[in-house]
């Protein structure tokens, strides 16, 4: 476990510099102006305590698991259809790999591993909070993906599927095959990002977010049924319950802007009251 920690921290170990930079550009070139269109809706943040949205979490997290945990023992015990069709479409993978093909699976590989998943969380938590003077979007971006992970551990336990016998293109990790981690923490990582964008910003950073959300999962699902590291229905557990919990971190976080927007370029000498607010 001690060789583990230190080789993800030697491969992410640069966001911790990029982070603090980016931290201080985001704070200099950005300012918070109120929005022209803000509705009483947009102007009420969430009000729940903190152990309110600790007790919602816990529960919703409870809850995703015992459905994790019910689908994968349908799926390796029962649902012998599933795991054939699963099968099928693996040893299809495996019939139409080719050298460019295999060089893109692991560059998306990268995406959703471990090193690359904390860089972003910190990356985009620090970059968050310096835009929208904030914590609570920070907060729900790390939570996110904590609880993601969380999950997914918790159903390892329970459910040890093996992971396709075909020639394996990527390291085995000490995890199985049900489900998908690196699919869940794309989805829960850059999810939640695009949420964060699309409450607090205009114009095409929104189309840029929305696209990555959508295509960056979809590019690592194929990616590890192509490396043969899982079978189709890990990833589409994955795709269900991943979706489900960042549900519910914004119920929790509700990070919403409480009637101003982000503006981007220099900040002006004097940023609005609003600005400035404690976060909630």
């Amino acid at each position: 476990m001690a060789e583990f920690l230190v080789e993800i921290a030697t491969e992410m170990g640069w966001a911790i510099p990029v982070a603090i930079v980016l931290w201080f550009l985001a704070r200099r070139w950005t300012t918070l102006v109120p929005a022209a269109d803000a509705s009483p809706v947009s102007r009420s943040r969430s009000t729940r305590a903190a152990w309110q949205r600790a007790i919602g979490l816990g529960a919703a997290a409870a809850a995703l698991v015992a459905i994790l945990i019910g689908l994968g023992s349908l799926i390796t015990s029962v649902l012998t259809p599933v795991r054939d069709l699963d099968t099928a479409i693996i040893d299809g993978f495996v019939e139409t790999r080719s050298e460019p093909a295999t060089f893109f699976a692991l560059v998306f590989d990268a995406v959703g591993d471990t090193p690359g998943i904390i860089a972003i969380v910190l990356i985009a938590a620090t970059v968050a909070h310096a835009v929208t003077r904030r914590w609570a979007p920070a907060l729900i971006i790390v939570v996110a993906t904590a609880g993601e992970t969380a999950i997914f551990l918790a159903t390892q336990l329970a459910i040890s599927r093996p992971r396709p016998d075909v020639e394996q293109l990527a390291a085995e990790p000490a995890t199985s095959s049900f489900p998908s981690g690196h699919v869940a923490a794309t989805i829960a990582t850059y999810g939640c990002i695009a949420l964060v964008v699309l409450a607090w910003s205009r114009g095409g950073l929104r189309a840029v977010a929305v696209i990555a959300a959508v295509g960056l999962p979809l590019a690592v699902a194929w990616s590890r049924m192509y490396q043969g590291m899982h079978f189709p229905s890990d990833v589409l557990a994955s795709f269900v319950f991943a979706p489900l919990w960042l549900a519910a971190c914004w119920w929790a976080f509700r990070p919403i802007p409480g009637g101003e927007r982000v503006r981007f370029g220099g900040a002006s000498d004097r940023e609005p009251r609003d600005a400035t607010e404690p976060a909630r």
